[in-house]
Order: structure tokens, then C-alpha cells, then sequence
């Protein structure tokens, strides 16, 4: 009866600790319930025992819940991959893109490139002179296919240097000389041409005067000399 009493009050207090333990207050586990809940269990309750979480509240992941979802991931267990190209990756919880998009894409879920002729971070750069009008890379602003004839560098911005031009400003127009970029032309050749044909339309006009000139001139004096000619005979048939 004696061992049987002692058995029986140590499996009551055994029964009363587990009862204390148990009747911990959400967010309390432990002895006495002193310790607080990992933070990050889901509505900060945790095991009564020995503190673990059972859940994780939405973002987090681990035995303790101390992992927030790596980068890319989001929502329950991190179970959700971010949809859009966000910068800094989504938001850990719904996956929204809170900082913005990476360079090169738009839209508030990011899932778009972003429209020609612009690229780069928010979209605010302008794609350089590519080639056949094709449209830079969305991100870098690269031209894939080439810059057009008279321009050079990876985007395609800067104009041939003086001396050059052409198809990657590989054609020249002599030592320091100012030519157009993309066609070779010298500095004014174009007001110089205009000019020369100005006064070529002038010389042919001053021709086509002095042709009908001449010509009315001939026609007169042929007239005078036929009205001299018929006055003489005139005069000398009068005489006989």
C-alpha cells in the first residue's frame, strides 16, 4: 500500500505539471510558462513544451520561423514563386512588387519589358540609332542588330568622330576633316550645290536671252537691208 500511495502522488504531480504546462496562455510555453513564443509563429503560438512553432506566419519558414522567404519566393511556407520581376524580389507576404520593377520591365507586377524605344530602370532611357529600326535590348538598351551607318558605341549614341563615317565609321574623309557622319559630304557641299545650280538656271536663262536676242537682231537688220534694198529700186525706177 506504501509503494502504491508514493506511485500514485508522483503521477499527480507528474498529471499537475502537465496541466500547468498546457494551460499556457497563447504566445507563453515552458516551466511556469515564462518564455515567450518565437515571434514569428503563426498568431505567436507556439509548442507548450519545448517552444517550437507549428506554423509560421505567412513569409516565414525554419523550425523557429526565423527564415524569411529567400528572394523569388513569397506566402505560406514560401511555397509561391514571385510572378514579375521585381527589384529586390516581392514582397514576402502577397508578392507584390513594393520597391518597383528591375531595370527593363514595367507594369505594377513587373511582367512586362518595358515599350519600344525605351529601356533600362524605369523605363526612362532612350534606345540609340539601331540598325534597320530594330529595337534595343529592353534592359541594357543594346542595339542587337548594330547601330545605322554614322553612329557608334554599345547603344548606338554617339556620332562618327571627326574624319569618319559610314557603316561603323570605318569610311574617312581625310585627316581632321568635319564631313557628314553618315554620308561622307564635306561641311556646306550641300549650300554649294545649291548654289552652283542657282547659277547654272542663271547662265542658261542669260543664254536663252542672248539666243533670242541675236536672233531678233538678225531678223531686224535682214528686214532693214530687204526695205533699203526695195526703196532703192523704188527710187531709181522713179528716176527713168
Amino acid at each position: 500500500m506504501g509503494i502504491q500511495c508514493v506511485f500514485l502522488e508522483i503521477l499527480l504531480q507528474l498529471l499537475l505539471i502537465v496541466t500547468a504546462i498546457s494551460a499556457c496562455a497563447p504566445g507563453w510555453y515552458g516551466d511556469d510558462c515564462k518564455y515567450v513564443c518565437p515571434k514569428n509563429c503563426l498568431d505567436k503560438v507556439c509548442d507548450v513544451k519545448d517552444g517550437r512553432c507549428n506554423n509560421c506566419s505567412v513569409g516565414w519558414m525554419g523550425s523557429d520561423c526565423e527564415s524569411s522567404c529567400q528572394k523569388g519566393s513569397y506566402g505560406k511556407d514560401c511555397a509561391f514563386v514571385c510572378k514579375g520581376y521585381c527589384k529586390d524580389g516581392c514582397n514576402k507576404v502577397n508578392g507584390t512588387c513594393d520597391d518597383g520593377c528591375d531595370p527593363g520591365w514595367y507594369t505594377d507586377g513587373c511582367n512586362k519589358e518595358c515599350p519600344s524605344p525605351s529601356y533600362g530602370a524605369e523605363c526612362k532611357f532612350t534606345c540609340g540609332h539601331c540598325r534597320d529600326g530594330v529595337r534595343c535590348n529592353h534592359v541594357t538598351g543594346q542595339c542587337r542588330t548594330g547601330c545605322e551607318p554614322g553612329y557608334i558605341g554599345q547603344n548606338c549614341n554617339n556620332v562618327c568622330p571627326d574624319g569618319h563615317y559610314g557603316n561603323k565609321c570605318e569610311k574617312t574623309c581625310g585627316k581632321d576633316a568635319k564631313c557628314n557622319h553618315v554620308t561622307g559630304e564635306c561641311c556646306g557641299i550641300t549650300e554649294l550645290r545649291k548654289l552652283l545650280k542657282e547659277k547654272e538656271e542663271m547662265l542658261y536663262k542669260e543664254h536663252v536671252y542672248r539666243t533670242i536676242l541675236i536672233v531678233a537682231l538678225a531678223a531686224f537688220m535682214s528686214l532693214s537691208c530687204a526695205l533699203f534694198l526695195y526703196i532703192v529700186r523704188k527710187f531709181r525706177i522713179c528716176n527713168c
